[in-house]
């Protein structure tokens, strides 16, 4: 694994990523490999926010254009 160090702060603007699996009568054999492509952003540091956890609860991460679903997550016991 190769690691970045950026002096800004940065976004991701392209992510390619293929698989390969060959099963046959020798066995099985896979292969993966993924890449990203970072750009330099401007931001505003915005203001810390307390959250407090003390219930039960669904998060939805969604695309804010089409509100398509990208996560979930379920905690049961926080």
């Amino acid at each position: 694994m190769v690691g970045v160090v950026a002096e800004e702060p940065l976004w991701i603007a392209g992510a390619y990523h293929t698989a390969v699996l060959r099963v046959d009568e020798t066995g099985i054999e896979g292969a993966a490999a993924t890449g990203l492509i970072a750009r330099g952003i401007a931001y505003r540091q915005l203001p810390t926010v307390e959250v407090r956890v003390d219930r039960p609860f669904l998060l939805l991460v969604t695309h804010q254009r089409t509100g398509a679903v990208a996560f979930v997550a379920r905690v049961r016991e926080p």
